[in-house]
């Protein structure tokens, strides 16, 4: 069962700078490119919102042959650049 809850913008925006707190200290242990559940885990979140991020708020991926290639770096850079906005 899945449960699609909406949360205000202000709320999605705290949690995601809490992620980045948690994250970036770690950055330097991950590699640079993921796959999706690496990615996930990486940002603290699900494969769900993952790919909801992806539709919504233009996460950055390449996609290979079918295969979705998350690069640490534009990860990092996308956290960043979305807390400013």
């Amino acid at each position: 069962m899945q449960v699609m809850v909406n949360i205000p913008d202000e709320l999605f925006r705290q949690i995601i700078e809490e992620k980045i707190a948690e994250i970036l200290p770690q950055k330097n242990d991950t590699k640079e490119n993921m796959n999706k559940t690496e990615a996930a885990n990486y940002l603290g979140i699900s494969r769900n919102t993952l790919d909801k991020l992806i539709e919504t708020k233009g996460l950055p991926v390449k996609k290979i042959d079918g295969r979705y290639i998350f690069q640490r770096h534009a990860l990092d850079d996308w956290l960043k650049n979305d807390e400013q906005n």
